[in-house]
């Protein structure tokens, strides 16, 4: 288990990576498997980097043409609510 933490308190120090690759593609809404596949990274890391960001939202499901109630599509917002 100290083994996952540290790993976590590491990647805080680090820059977020997902959320440098979603300002260049801001009005793109993506989700964490296609962000995942383009950055080589997992898609877990790709949730938490993206939790981690303040400018980061979860796209409605609605807008990308989905009745699912949750999905994990991202996109770029450099409003923070």
């Amino acid at each position: 288990m100290s083994i996952i933490i540290n790993k976590f308190i590491y990647k805080m120090k680090k820059e977020n990576i997902v959320e440098n690759y979603l300002r260049e593609n801001a009005s793109v809404n993506l989700s964490a498997k296609t962000i995942s596949e383009r950055l080589n990274i997992t898609k877990e890391e790709v949730i938490f980097w993206a939790n981690q960001s303040k400018f980061i939202q979860r796209v409605d499901p609605l807008k990308v043409g989905s009745l699912r109630s949750t999905m994990n599509v991202y996109c770029y917002t450099s409003n923070i609510l």
